[in-house]
């Protein structure tokens, strides 16, 4: 936690009227019951289900 707010690595901006849009991620590491995995570990396992 850092000035108040939870780094998650997601990036958003807000528009005009104060509403978040999700622009994607600032990493490629998602951290999952204190394990870290990449994007790409995840792809993988995914294209091989989808076979």
């Amino acid at each position: 936690m850092r000035d108040g707010h939870y780094r998650t690595g997601d990036v958003a901006s807000i528009d005009d009227d104060g509403y978040f849009t999700y622009v994607g991620r600032a990493d490629d590491v998602f951290k999952v019951s204190d394990y870290c995995i990449s994007s790409f570990e995840l792809e993988s396992v995914r294209s091989n289900i989808l076979r």
